[in-house]
């Protein structure tokens, strides 16, 4: 039985943005994750500063304000890593609304020598106030937004453990960066809950949630539509896409088409144009791109 185009789009691109599926819900709240808060909040008197790494590209959505809440009124500086990867456009907006509210806050690319330093001056000028030689730093965020990069960089040697799959940081050690800093490492804290399925399909494009929870068809579909209606110039220039119909499974295609992601016959192989497009906006192929602005001003 010939397939048509409509019912065939249904059935490969999975999960659709519509009133439909508005009741889906995705969470990633594993146990360690629990136990692993309640250990931060065992030793939170021992802390003087709390370092909250973000997505650059998601500000405010790959900050975790259930955690935050849990940790009281500790001095914080929210550190948005992966800077090189976010419009520039839509990072000047945030550093804006950032400032407006008095948010001690850094955007920095961790793979820059010169951003580590950076840092470490404006943890020095918030512990400025505290007549101990030595500060302590728990540093928190999201799964793979890079936190335990950033440690490496900071002590200039691998003593945290990093992979590009989120969940791999399970436990809590302390490290001494210099003779006046020590961090805590944490593992990565989902918020128990994710309150719009929007916010939970971004989080998986951006490595935050694994694919055994969000499948990478979802994940890929959602951000190739983003793209669409966001961004349709990246994908253009990157796919070689001359017209961007409202036709995902046509532009799924064409993207197999141009990376010669065939199966038997010539087919499509759609998972690995999934993998290529959410691998390629994650390592920043597809250009700057931001997934959320900041909030309008009342």
């Amino acid at each position: 039985m010939k397939t048509n185009k409509k019912s065939k789009e249904t059935k490969i691109a999975g999960i659709k943005l519509t009133p439909d599926h508005s009741e889906q819900f995705i969470n990633w709240f594993p146990g360690h994750m629990n136990k692993a808060i309640k250990e931060i909040k065992g030793k939170l008197k021992l802390v003087d500063i709390i370092l909250e790494v973000c997505d650059a590209r998601a500000p405010q959505l790959t900050r975790n304000f259930y955690l935050e809440e849990k940790l009281g009124n500790k001095k914080k500086i929210l550190i948005f890593n992966k800077e090189n990867l976010a419009d520039p456009k839509i990072t000047k907006l945030w550093k804006e609304y950032l400032s407006e509210l008095n948010i001690d806050h850094i955007f920095l690319n961790i793979t820059d020598k010169s951003a580590t330093q950076k840092l470490l001056l404006l943890i020095q000028k918030s512990c400025s106030h505290l007549t101990k030689a030595q500060q302590s730093s728990l540093i928190i965020g999201l799964p793979n937004t890079g936190k335990s990069t950033l440690i490496n960089r900071l002590v200039n040697k691998n003593v945290a453990k990093t992979a590009n799959r989120p969940g791999q940081t399970r436990t809590q050690q302390l490290i001494k960066v210099n003779d006046n800093l020590s961090l805590l490492d944490t593992p990565g804290i989902m918020p128990p809950k994710i309150e719009h399925q929007e916010d939970g399909l971004k989080l998986a494009a951006l490595n935050s949630i694994p694919s055994h929870i969000v499948s990478q068809e979802d994940s890929a579909i959602f951000l190739l539509k983003y793209l669409i209606k966001n961004y349709p110039e990246n994908l253009r220039g990157k796919y070689e896409i001359k017209e961007l119909s409202g036709d995902i499974l046509e532009i799924l295609d064409q993207i197999g088409q141009r990376r010669k992601c065939l199966l038997k016959k010539g087919q499509i192989d759609y998972q690995r144009v999934y993998d290529i497009l959410l691998s390629e906006f994650q390592e920043g192929k597809l250009g700057s791109i931001s997934l959320e602005a900041p909030p309008l001003n009342d």
